[in-house]
């Protein structure tokens, strides 16, 4: 990584060191993992629950996560494709997670979690205690995008833009060949006007939105936790991420050239909006759950 004016030229490689095949995105998840069920064991030592139970939840969420992302990045964003290649799904070691199918495979695993290992517990009690947890996993695991120059932003001339050197001499190669086939030739100047292209960083932009949207819930949690509606945290966490999501995508380059030739919403717009509906919703429910829960007030003598 070096300074290129005033813009940074982000040439890092995906993997750690070059003798050992391991990539900094894996060693970001496992980290976001580790940390996350750290947080999980000090809100169950919080509220007096076991934390025996916490390595069968370690191995739900890594298995659901891991299902749901990968579902989600082939059914959501390339359903033609994998429809076609449907052998290719359990491909994962080849990339192509989507954190919309991740949030879901996250969701039905606790739900199995919770039948089987927390059943004196509500669902929705589970789900607010693994926001938190999931924020900063979100957060940790955008770094790791980052690191694989992945989900890059769009052009900018902003100064604190990056110049992605992986993926714009991926994209030099692509207009190289298109205009092959279309018998023209690039000259030097159209060729390194594409390799220095200065994009936005928006893997940092998510990165730094979940970290904040993680402290201020950790700050609710615990002066909150125990007033707090069940569900209400849930709800909160999908409308604070998804609303930031949805506008967090207008920086990013488009997922699909349908995207990219139309210029309409993303994927990850389109997906945002029922999220932060949804979030909307459980928050309502959460209030009038409670407010009917709540023990009539006895008048004055």
């Amino acid at each position: 990584m070096e300074l290129f004016y005033s813009q940074v030229i982000w040439d890092v490689s995906p993997q750690i060191t070059a003798s050992l095949p391991i990539r900094w995105y894996g060693l970001f998840f496992a980290i976001s993992f580790m940390l996350g069920i750290t947080l999980v064991a000090w809100q169950f030592k919080k509220e007096k629950v076991s934390v025996e139970r916490i390595d069968n939840l370690l191995v739900f969420m890594v298995v659901c996560t891991m299902l749901g992302a990968r579902l989600g990045e082939c059914l959501f964003y390339h359903p033609a494709y994998y429809l076609q290649h449907p052998l290719e799904i359990v491909q994962i070691w080849k990339g192509g997670l989507a954190s919309h199918g991740g949030v879901i495979g996250i969701l039905v695993g606790l739900y199995f979690y919770r039948r089987l290992f927390l059943k004196e517990k509500s669902y929705l009690w589970l789900v607010d205690r693994l926001c938190i947890p999931n924020l900063l996993g979100a957060s940790i695991v955008r770094l790791g995008n980052l690191m694989n120059s992945e989900i890059i932003g769009k052009t900018t001339d902003a100064p604190w833009g990056f110049i992605f050197r992986g993926p714009n001499q991926l994209r030099l190669d692509i207009t190289i060949g298109e205009a092959y086939s279309k018998g023209v030739t690039l000259n030097d100047q159209d060729k390194l006007a594409i390799l220095n292209e200065v994009r936005h960083p928006s893997q940092l932009y998510e990165s730094i939105t979940y970290f904040t949207i993680f402290l201020i819930f950790v700050i609710i949690y615990k002066k909150y936790y125990k007033v707090l509606p069940e569900g209400f945290l849930f709800g909160l966490t999908f409308v604070c991420v998804f609303t930031a999501r949805f506008f967090l995508e207008f920086f990013k380059d488009s997922s699909t050239l349908a995207e990219y030739a139309q210029g309409s919403l993303s994927t990850g717009q389109l997906l945002s909006i029922p999220a932060v509906i949804l979030g909307i919703a459980l928050m309502v429910y959460s209030l009038k759950k409670n407010k009917k829960m709540e023990p009539p007030v006895e008048p004055e003598a």
